[in-house]
């Protein structure tokens, strides 16, 4: 069986405290759920298993 590990959407803008979501509902539950820290924990964990990891990174057009 062929794996990866696929990150998705961990963008300074969506998860920065300093970034534009970073005082929204959004921001809130990104601290409260810990994702930026469990995100980085399972990359390591991933990378020790020697599982390919891919970054998906979301682009807007500035008039979006």
């Amino acid at each position: 069986m062929k794996s990866i590990y696929l990150i998705l959407d961990m963008q300074n803008d969506l998860v920065h405290a300093d970034g534009p979501n970073g005082k929204s509902p959004l921001g809130e539950q990104v601290r409260e759920r810990r994702v930026v820290e469990n995100t980085a924990a399972m990359l390591a964990r991933a990378r020790a298993a020697g599982i390919p990891v891919g970054f998906v990174r979301v682009g807007f057009s500035a008039d979006y």
